[in-house]
């Protein structure tokens, strides 16, 4: 039977994998290799704590919310805010009786509405 090897679980990294990575860092960079390597390592495995967009500060999900829509978050997208300060927004996905979803459209287009006369 061939091996099966499964694929790195990021939910598991802990205090000795990053040390790990970080000794790798240190020596790739220690062998001359381009500095860029080292950070997109560093950025990859999550060496230092990326804080994380709050959907209630989400016009989306307000207006969603205030409907009874809720989403899930399927994941994240790594990115830079607009102070260049790293952060993660999340990936979400909506599914809901079309009902719900016309009523939050109409609460987004109200909220638009308003804030367009002022």
């Amino acid at each position: 039977m061939p091996k099966f090897e499964t694929l790195f679980n990021f939910d598991d990294i802990n205090i000795t994998h990053k040390k790990l990575v970080r000794d790798i860092i240190k020596h790739l960079e220690e062998k001359g290799v381009d500095k860029s390597i080292g950070e997109e390592l560093h950025d990859f495995y999550e060496l230092e704590d990326v804080p994380e967009f709050d959907l209630k500060n989400s016009l989306f999900q307000q207006v969603m919310s205030k409907a009874g829509v809720y989403s899930n978050i399927q994941g994240f997208v790594k990115t830079k805010d607009e102070k260049g300060e790293k952060i993660k927004y999340p990936v979400v996905s909506v599914c809901e009786d079309i009902r719900k979803l016309d009523e939050a459209v109409a609460n987004l287009y109200n909220v638009l509405s308003k804030q367009s006369k002022e």
